[in-house]
């Protein structure tokens, strides 16, 4: 006599048929939206940037700060001229020197420090504005920063920041300089243009002296 089929089905693989349908209804979900994206500016050093990233970190310091940053990116590569492939043949290319990425940025910070009747000064938070100007070949994006962080401090000396922030983004791209691979492609720029539009953003700080200065 033989043994009947096996019909049982154990929980591994429930549990894996369960995952993957999980994945396509979030992939149908996601199909019908469009994706934008942008080029955020490249800086060196977080360290030495942190307002720069993070609207919680005005103030932290407990002082009056300035920072500025210059940033060049494939310093000594030289810009040349070709030849370019276009529909009725070949035809010669002149690129515009100095396309490689320039971030040039300032921010100000300043704290809000309270003294109590003990004379103890204590950080409760701080503001701050901030300048970038990042240019990407014929791309230039100008930002413009404000904001202001909260600080709750902890009774073991750490403290937690809560920041926001609003930006006036000015986005350019001069059209004189490109070379449509079609002269005559319509969604290629022939002239200068650009917008302007208004982000708002948040985040928070950790800091911990009590751990070698950690800060999250």
């Amino acid at each position: 006599m033989q043994n009947p089929p096996n019909l049982c089905i154990n929980d591994t693989s429930v549990v894996f048929m369960r995952n993957k349908i999980s994945i396509a209804l979030l992939a149908a979900l996601a199909l019908p939206f469009k994706g934008f994206s942008q080029q955020d500016p490249y800086y060196t050093h977080y360290a030495f940037n942190k307002i720069l990233f993070n609207p919680a970190y005005a103030g932290a310091s407990g002082s009056f700060c300035v920072n500025a940053n210059a940033h060049r990116q494939w310093m000594g590569l030289q810009d040349e001229t070709g030849m370019f492939k276009t529909q009725s043949g070949k035809a010669p290319i002149n690129f515009v020197d100095n396309i490689m990425p320039k971030t040039n940025a300032f921010g100000f910070t300043a704290p809000i420090n309270i003294k109590n009747a003990s004379g103890i000064v204590t950080n409760y938070g701080g503001a701050f504005l901030s300048f970038t100007n990042d240019v990407i070949a014929y791309e230039s994006n100008t930002y413009l920063r404000g904001g202001l962080a909260g600080a709750y401090n902890l009774a073991d000396g750490s403290s937690i920041r809560l920041g926001f922030d609003v930006t006036s983004i000015t986005r350019q791209i001069d059209g004189t300089k490109m070379r449509a691979h079609d002269p005559n492609d319509p969604l290629v720029p022939t002239n200068k243009q650009g917008d302007t539009k208004t982000e708002l953003g948040a985040g928070v700080w950790y800091s911990n002296p009590n751990l070698k200065d950690l800060y999250v």
